[in-house]
């Protein structure tokens, strides 16, 4: 199995790779170490809406999260589990061809993965998406040297491709990960 961490700026084209890559390749599965943080946000009043003031909340709930009992990190480490228990009692291979995306913005979260996880990392950014960003799970997205950096262009089809491209060559590639 292969764990790769995604990240990039909002609105790079992250969510876009996932959905591709999970409806043109089998055995792609993909997580956020936001998804449970997410939930609590909802249930806290949080419309869903991501925009300044929403991205904010999120960055500041998950540090609160994390702080007190890590569960952004141990949440998204169960879901995998899951999956893979899954794929062990549906095939005679196991979880051994899968590849678990996870989108982790924060460089000393990307990190962890890679050194516990032996993750690859991957950026994905956009030619000309400029903007500043109210906190620093979104301003830091850069402050880290990622094994692949993927341009995703305007154009959909394109991204499409590219990313199908791209998960054929990772899965080609002699490294694993281990949860």
């Amino acid at each position: 199995m292969k764990i790769l961490i995604v990240n990039g700026a909002p609105r790079s084209g992250k969510d876009l790779f996932c959905n591709y890559a999970f409806i043109n390749r089998p055995m792609i599965y993909a997580f956020s170490t936001v998804d449970r943080v997410k939930q609590v946000a909802l249930f806290a009043g949080w419309s869903g809406e991501k925009d300044d003031k929403g991205r904010k909340f999120l960055s500041d709930l998950k540090d609160a999260m994390t702080e007190y009992n890590d569960i952004p990190y141990e949440y998204t480490i169960e879901a995998i589990k899951e999956e893979i228990r899954k794929l062990e009692q549906q095939s005679e291979h196991g979880a051994k061809d899968a590849i678990f995306i996870v989108q982790s913005r924060e460089p000393k979260d990307i990190q962890r993965w890679v050194e516990q996880h032996d993750a690859k990392t991957l950026f994905i950014y956009r030619e000309g998406l400029n903007q500043t960003w109210n906190n620093h799970a979104d301003s830091e997205v850069a402050n880290y040297d990622y094994d692949y950096y993927l341009n995703n262009g305007l154009d959909k089809s394109y991204w499409e491709t590219r990313t199908v491209e791209f998960i054929d060559q990772i899965r080609k590639e002699k490294w694993e990960s281990h949860i």
